[in-house]
């Protein structure tokens, strides 16, 4: 919303933007509560599809580590240790695990840090776009996660500065985030464990109007 109360609309799509949505330059539309355009999967990633994104990064990466872990053991156990008639102490198949166990453990470190830096986001119930405008006090201060008083109201992502009130966000804390549990709930539902790690839909509310602390 604007810092009016009117609603906020999209300067390159003319469309209504809610509340932490964005407008893709790739995709040509604006995402909801938007986190980021991956290339990897040729997509955008927000409300809608966040959770499907965050158990994809983690599949992946328990995959890379458990590849790089099963090849070590195998190189370092593995009854193909042995002296060929040249002298050698690999065989053909054993350089093809040293190339393997030297990228699973490369993916494995690259993956485990990405998916690290993606639970502090959803344990702080923050995107990716939210936390670098955080960080970034020059874009940071065009937005305002604050109370919906009178005077002021919250918004975010806008186009423009001036339809949306000016104020830091606080290095803390932020409107959205509603403690730990709270904030999974919010990416993965109230069920049990069990709903949170199978890529199905149980993602809550609607995208456009988000519970906040304050």
């Amino acid at each position: 919303t604007k810092a009016g109360g009117g609603v906020r609309k999209c300067k390159k799509c003319s469309k209504p933007k809610p509340d932490r949505a964005h407008h893709c330059s790739i995709c040509g539309r604006c995402i909801l509560k938007m986190d980021h355009h991956c290339p990897w999967v040729n997509n955008c990633v927000g409300w809608g599809n966040y959770k499907f994104f965050f158990l994809f990064v983690t599949y992946v990466a328990l995959y890379a580590i458990l590849t790089a872990l099963i090849s070590f053991f195998c190189l370092l156990f593995g009854p193909l240790l042995e002296i060929n008639e040249d002298g050698s102490a690999f065989s053909v198949y054993d350089y093809h695990l040293l190339v393997i166990l030297l990228l699973s453990t490369i993916l494995s470190l690259v993956l485990t840090s990405f998916w690290s830096t993606h639970y502090q986001l959803v344990s702080s119930n923050m995107s990716t776009i939210e936390n670098v405008e955080k960080k970034n006090p020059i874009r940071a201060s065009a937005y305002s996660y604050a109370p919906e008083t009178p005077k002021r109201r919250r918004g975010s992502g806008g186009d423009s500065s001036s339809d949306i009130t000016s104020s830091t966000p606080s290095s803390e804390s932020h409107a959205f985030d509603l403690g730990s549990q709270r904030n999974f709930e919010a990416v993965f539902g109230e069920g049990s464990w069990i709903t949170w790690i199978l890529p199905i839909w149980t993602t809550p509310g609607d995208g456009v109007h988000f519970e906040t602390s304050v």
